[in-house]
């Protein structure tokens, strides 16, 4: 690894030269530049090493419930200017040990993950019924809001679905809000419970600077047959419901869900729920990694001729790193954190003077035939004491001014 202390950004991007990939753009309009109008279309020509670039707009998929399928080794972003809106689900599987798969800028219904040994990583994005994730080596998340599924469907109610469900995983969580859905209830279904924030079956979790909320239970209702029955409020969701597994975390909180409402009508009053747990079970607890939570300052696209800020956001007087690799990698290095890139060169920016330090940079001409390139970073923070905190993985799609 290479140190270079006190050098600007635009040097270290020069140090390590993102990898080159082609570009392919989606937009709902057609015109000059754009590849495809059907995203679906866009994902299934593209290989490993493409980058599927979305306009802002709404997409749907040609068959509803297809939703839209990763590839290994490609990259899905949003462009900026708006939303990216996804009306169906984004699922990635089977990513090799030595591949990627990316997701950036997406506003969707929902993710699902299975089978891979490679990394995956959802970059500030917006999943508003959550995310599944199940025998995955390394999962990682940045910047993104998970919301779970709300408890009624087509007339029928069910409990708050999980923002986070995850099984058999390795799963790495950087400056996001997760919480769970907010249960349903009827006479013929009963009371529900709210989701947790995190549902985790079995696995390693790893959180920086991540709020994890319950769902609220159903509210109370009464019946409109019989002598008229009172249904009480449903329980709170839990802040991390987790069976099995471990947390580690620093930064971070869980909050219970609230109780469903308490009513009072024909039936009576029908008294409100409780409210769920921080962490579930009873007892339970996630260990706390040493050192101050850090963040990452790094604009998600940046066309050649663009100026971006790129820094660490951190604790008044940590000394900020910022690194950029070739790659990403996923590396446990127990209570440092995890490393996520591979050969990286590393900046000593300075010391942080009270909540961020940051670098203005301004993108070059690529080089001739460039379309696009992305540039992996991530940020550490080293406390007076010499404790030093790795922190989130984030991805740059550096782009040629024509697009």
């Amino acid at each position: 690894m290479r140190v270079l202390r006190l050098l600007a950004v635009p040097v270290v991007l020069a140090a390590v030269r993102p990898v080159d990939a082609g570009v392919i753009v989606v937009s709902l309009q057609p015109g000059p530049g754009v590849d495809y109008t059907v995203l679906e279309s866009a994902l299934t020509v593209a290989t490993a090493g493409d980058i599927v670039l979305v306009r802002p707009g709404v997409y749907t998929p040609m068959l509803f419930g297809s939703g839209f399928h990763v590839k290994a080794g490609v990259a899905l972003v949003g462009d900026v200017g708006g939303e990216v809106r996804l009306q169906d689900r984004i699922s990635i599987a089977a990513v090799p040990a030595a591949g990627f798969a990316l997701v950036s800028g997406m506003n969707a219904e929902w993710l699902t993950h299975q089978g891979s040994q490679g990394l995956v990583l959802v970059d500030r994005s917006r999943l508003r019924e959550g995310a599944s994730v199940t025998g995955a080596a390394s999962f990682v998340m940045h910047g993104s809001h998970l919301d779970g599924s709300e408890g009624v469907y087509i007339g029928h109610t069910f409990p708050g679905g999980p923002g986070l469900e995850v099984s058999s995983s390795n799963v790495r969580i950087y400056e996001c809000f997760l919480k769970g859905g907010q249960a349903g209830g009827d006479e013929v279904y009963g009371i529900y419970w709210g989701g947790a924030g995190l549902l985790l079956y079995s696995g390693s979790v790893v959180a920086h600077a991540t709020a994890f909320h319950g769902g609220k239970g159903a509210d109370g209702f009464c019946t409109f047959s019989g002598p008229y029955p009172c249904y009480g409020g449903g329980i709170g969701g839990d802040g991390i419901d987790m069976p099995s597994g471990s947390v580690a975390w620093i930064g971070c909180t869980a909050t219970a869900g609230p109780g469903g409402d308490a009513l009072t009508s024909y039936c009576g009053t029908c008294p409100a729920g409780p409210s769920g747990l921080p962490i579930y079970p009873p007892g339970a607890a996630a260990s706390t990694l040493p050192g101050h939570a850090c963040g990452l300052i790094a604009p998600r696209v940046l066309r050649e001729g663009q100026s971006a800020s790129f820094g660490v956001k951190g604790t008044q007087g940590d000394l900020a790193l910022l690194a950029v690799g070739t790659g990403p990698v996923d590396i446990a290095l127990g209570a440092l954190g995890v490393l996520h890139l591979a050969s990286p060169t590393l900046v000593v920016l300075q010391t942080i003077p009270t909540t961020e330090v940051s670098q203005t940079f301004t993108l070059a001409e690529l080089g001739p035939g460039v379309e696009g390139a992305l540039a992996w970073m991530q940020a550490a923070t080293i406390d007076p004491q010499g404790t030093v905190a790795l922190g989130p993985l984030a991805a740059t799609l550096l782009l040629d001014a024509s697009l």
